[in-house]
């Protein structure tokens, strides 16, 4: 019983967002579950302290600072005309859907210094692009997250490098011997290859965005909710009458891309001159008044109400898995005895479902790095096989937890309700899965 307890909260997350799609409801009640279990009679004032621990969580902090910051920006996007503006200039480019998403993959390639900047710029500037191409939104939605989730971690020249580097520098593996990795980082570079040759056109589709393209083929609409299913995100309707400037969209992106690169890829700081830049580019000129900058200010603010609340219940049930156990159990199914060949694919595995269950990148790398590392040392294992296998892992699972803040700002920025993204990325997750598990078994015994 002692090891089935630590998986009930998932368990009761996993059945209640798959059986009724309500991913707020679903998640409060897995952290119910969580909060019971783990403080027993001191129900009350345990969870009081959990909730204290979310609220004073750094990362927690960040991460509803530029949720709400991205509704405002888009708010005063929508009104000022710059949206539709941005979208009729870039209709002279592009002629159809094949270059539409061969253009979003170009500019999450250009954009691989941070998942959220990346996430949320190219979905955002996209969307209406590929609605006038009649391309489903779970396309555009997948391609966005996938390319968010894999980018940081195959390319090294990211924060995510860094921090790894910083991990992995006691045991002799530097800049150097990460980029000697990357190549057998099989997962992040397999999505990233997908994505381009689904936008190419030259992948079949299949599972939910083959029914998507059918959909649109038949003259349905670019998305739709399913059942009762409510969208996390509801900035409106734009007035397709109010066409202004593209200048009105591209000026404060470029604040938001330059103040983030700037300032040390703080996409915070780069949100927050993006909102002053829009200050002064509409209201001073006149577009709009100051009272209506402000009624968008705190209207974009509160489109994103839902999400940060989902956000709230999603760090402190991370929190809760890690106080529970879970992946110190998981973790345990490695032991020292394990022969060598079998360690990069187990730490794929294990370090995947992880990332998965907590929807937090950085800490499963804090715990299993020091683990699974000096575990590739003593039984002889490929070091380098070992930490790419680890960070092929980490990509598989926050590429599928529906439950990250990847997947949330990519539901932000496209419309697009997680489970549908998650939903749509699966069959070829499925896939990548076995084939990565296949890669790093076979190198394994090879080397």
């Amino acid at each position: 019983m002692s090891y089935i307890i630590p998986f009930l909260p998932l368990a009761t997350l996993l059945t209640l967002a798959l059986i009724t799609r309500k991913m707020a409801e679903s998640m409060i009640a897995a952290t119910a579950v969580g909060l019971v279990l783990l403080h027993k009679t001191n129900i009350v004032q345990g969870t009081l302290d959990s909730f204290y621990e979310t609220f004073a969580n750094t990362s927690f902090h960040f991460c509803v600072l530029i949720v709400f910051c991205f509704g405002i920006v888009v708010k005063l996007f929508q009104e000022s005309g710059g949206l539709l503006g941005f979208a009729k200039f870039m209709k002279r480019f592009i002629k159809g859907r094949r270059s539409t998403l061969l253009l979003s993959w170009l500019i999450s390639v250009a954009l691989f210094v941070d998942e959220y900047l990346n996430a949320l710029t190219v979905g955002f500037s996209m969307s209406k692009i590929a609605d006038s191409h009649l391309i489903p939104r779970e396309h555009l939605a997948m391609q966005v997250h996938m390319m968010a989730c894999s980018l940081c971690i195959a390319v090294p020249l990211t924060s995510w490098t860094a921090f790894t580097i910083s991990i992995t520098e006691q045991y002799d593996i530097g800049l150097t011997e990460y980029i000697k990795a990357v190549p057998m980082m099989v997962f992040p570079l397999m999505s990233i290859v997908l994505c381009l040759l689904l936008a190419l056109g030259t992948f079949p589709k299949v599972g939910s965005l083959k029914k998507a393209y059918q959909r649109v083929d038949s003259g349905g609409q670019t998305y739709v909710l399913e059942g009762d299913e409510k969208p996390l995100v509801d900035f409106g309707k734009p007035d397709e009458n109010n066409i202004t400037s593209p200048l009105n969209l591209f000026l404060p992106l470029i604040c938001v891309i330059g103040g983030t690169l700037y300032f040390d890829k703080d996409l915070a700081i780069g949100l927050i001159l993006a909102i002053v830049c829009q200050f002064f580019v509409y209201v001073i000129p006149k577009k709009i008044s100051v009272s209506k900058f402000f009624d968008c200010f705190f209207e974009g603010a509160g489109s994103m109400l839902m999400i940060n609340i989902i956000i709230f219940f999603g760090f402190t049930l991370s929190s809760l898995n890690e106080q529970l156990g879970l992946f110190d159990m998981v973790i345990s199914l490695v032991g020292s005895t394990l022969p060598a060949a079998f360690v990069p694919v187990l730490v794929f595995l294990i370090v995947g479902f992880c990332v998965f269950a907590s929807g937090s990148c950085w800490i499963i790398m804090l715990i299993t790095m020091p683990i699974f590392l000096p575990l590739a040392a003593a039984t002889g294992a490929p070091m380098l096989l070992t930490l790419a296998a680890l960070m092929s892992g980490v990509g598989a699972g926050y590429t599928l937890c529906f439950y990250a803040d990847a997947v949330f700002l990519t539901t932000a920025s496209t419309g697009v309700a997680n489970l549908t993204i998650i939903k749509t990325i699966m069959p070829y997750a499925v896939v990548m899965t076995a084939i990565s598990a296949g890669f790093y078994l076979i190198m394994g015994i090879m080397m």
